[in-house]
């Protein structure tokens, strides 16, 4: 999931990335809805949107 979030992006400064140029960029998330755990018994789309909400990025 995080491969395809980043897709679109290109890297700005460091470890920060953003759309190109100077364009804004929205991801719609229709379905949260992922039922398979890993290993840490966490789901990587919620622990992905937790990360960004946390750092303010990926």
């Amino acid at each position: 999931l995080q491969s395809i979030l980043q897709k679109p992006l290109e890297r700005k400064a460091g470890r920060n990335y953003g759309p190109p140029g100077n364009k804004r960029l929205i991801y719609f998330i229709d379905d949260m809805n992922m039922p398979e755990m890993d290993k840490y018994y966490t789901v990587q789309a919620h622990t992905i949107l937790r990360q960004y909400l946390d750092y303010k990025h990926w």
